[in-house]
């Protein structure tokens, strides 16, 4: 399909921006719903991607949702994919024939290290152009690319923080259980948080140590707006869940006081704890968590608390911005191995700090790609 002409101008829409990447992560940013789902559309507005496939033919289906305005099915027809230059495409309701339909061309110009991106949408006739004006479309379109340049500019991220790890990489002892939650072994690897003025804090205590390692314990918890754990960090109970007896391993009053989305297969109702602190437990994937929990921290970053196999996960999705690791000084031989089958440097991270105590070294990992 060709670009619309200039004859059309009684009935387009321009809007353009720089943004402060390279042209390639900003074509991404079109084109991967784990992206996209996270900025895409105008504010009060929130878009979940039901497939997506970016190619000359392929069609994209999401559905944009605001607690007012209620649901919108969208979907997208890509009639040119130029990589990392150019995408032309029809957008519709999702019903063929829809006589609303009009077409998008979007132009992605590098200048320099940032990105000039030129959004052009020709409607079919000047009324409809007049009829979504009048919703506030041109407004929606400035405040959507002002959403995607907010996230370029290093807008809410996704943190691990004080993960603790052996010599060898492991993250947790073997044979975890009740009794022994973090494994034979395990134990050891925290003992540079114990004396942290953080960690007695979460018990009550109004003393403990400063310094490194209360710096990088303290920082865990700075700018945190929600909480994804993996369903072993909330408890030991396997399956499903046989009651709602148990509500995590700190009490009545638990450590967060944020929401904190729990992954599991198993549903189970939400829990409100004492101090702020709410349980949700997602059933639908790591994305949707994350998702989830952006959305509640509402501007805030969102902290991954693990355990090791859901730390493996996002790193592997390509979700984490950042990870603190603090190796502990002893070797576990076995257990939960963090790196087990990663490429770390395949997926983009680099090490941008370390810095080492008596008790541990403490490693910064953050995503430059």
């Amino acid at each position: 399909m060709k670009t619309p002409t200039s004859d059309t101008t009684d009935r387009e829409i321009v809007i353009t921006r720089v943004f402060n990447a390279p042209r390639k992560i900003v074509f991404d940013a079109f084109t991967d719903p784990k992206h996209v789902d996270q900025w895409y559309g105008p504010r009060g507005f929130k878009t979940s991607t039901i497939d997506m496939d970016v190619r000359v033919g392929g069609v994209w289906n999401y559905v944009m949702r605001h607690e007012e305005h209620g649901e919108f099915r969208n979907r997208v027809r890509y009639n040119e994919v130029l990589r990392p230059e150019r995408l032309q495409y029809t957008h519709d309701a999702g019903i063929d024939g829809d006589p609303s339909a009009f077409e998008v061309t979007v132009l992605f110009e590098a200048q320099g290290n940032t990105t000039k991106v030129t959004m052009r949408s020709v409607f079919p006739t000047v009324a409809e152009l007049e009829r979504v004006k009048g919703f506030g479309a041109v407004e929606g379109g400035h405040q959507t690319l002002e959403r995607l340049a907010e996230r370029l500019a290093g807008g809410p991220k996704l943190r691990v923080h004080a993960f603790s790890l052996s010599i060898d990489g492991y993250g947790a002892g073997p044979h975890q259980s009740l009794d022994n939650p973090l494994g034979v072994g395990g134990v050891a690897l925290h003992e540079w948080a114990f004396p942290t003025r953080t960690f007695r804090k979460m018990f009550g205590g109004d003393d403990g140590t400063t310094g490194v390692d209360e710096d990088y314990a303290a920082r865990g918890f700075s700018n945190i707006g929600a909480w994804i754990l993996g369903r072993n960090m909330f408890g030991p109970v396997r399956g499903s869940w046989p009651d709602d007896s148990w509500k995590g391993w700190w009490g009545d009053d638990p450590p967060y006081h944020v929401p904190v989305f729990v992954l599991t297969h198993h549903p189970r109702a939400s829990i409100t704890m004492a101090g702020g602190t709410t349980f949700h437990f997602v059933t639908d994937g790591i994305h949707a968590a994350l998702k989830r929990a952006m959305e509640a921290a509402d501007g805030r970053d969102v902290r991954l608390g693990g355990g090791v196999a859901t730390i493996q996960q996002y790193l592997r999705a390509g979700l984490i911005d950042e990870a603190h690791l603090a190796i502990a000084p002893v070797l576990l031989g076995s257990g939960e191995s963090l790196f087990s089958g990663l490429d770390m440097l395949s997926l983009g991270y680099r090490c941008t700090e370390h810095v080492s105590t008596p008790n541990a070294t403490h490693v910064v990992l953050k995503r430059t790609r």
